[in-house]
């Protein structure tokens, strides 16, 4: 683990020190689950995007974020009208696209 030093304004120090506070935890323990909670809205947009382009898998996609791949999948797709998810994008998007094609109709049939 490596450490950063970050400035905030008073408004965010008020809200790190008063849930800090509250979990009875430290300020950088807060801040440190406030921006890994934050880092996925400002990933992905670009992630889906390099995904389109056909620069990154979904398996390094879900690898960075940390996300389950079904919610990877779902996520890219609202962000990406024309989201390639497809079979053929890769050996693991057609193995999870696959077994997700597989659960839902199966659950059709019931």
């Amino acid at each position: 683990m490596v450490q950063i030093n970050i400035r905030v304004d008073d408004a965010l120090d008020a809200i790190i020190t008063f849930l800090a506070e509250e979990r009875k935890v430290s300020k950088s323990i807060i801040a440190r689950d406030l921006l890994d909670a934050g880092k996925n809205q400002l990933l992905l947009p670009m992630l889906a995007q390099m995904y389109k382009d056909g620069k990154i898998s979904l398996k390094k996609i879900v690898a960075l974020t940390g996300l389950h791949h079904v919610t990877v999948i779902e996520q890219v797709s609202k962000l990406l009208q024309d989201a390639p998810l497809t079979l053929a994008n890769d050996a693991y998007t057609g193995k999870v696209t696959e077994r997700i094609l597989k659960s839902l109709r199966s659950s059709d049939s019931n």
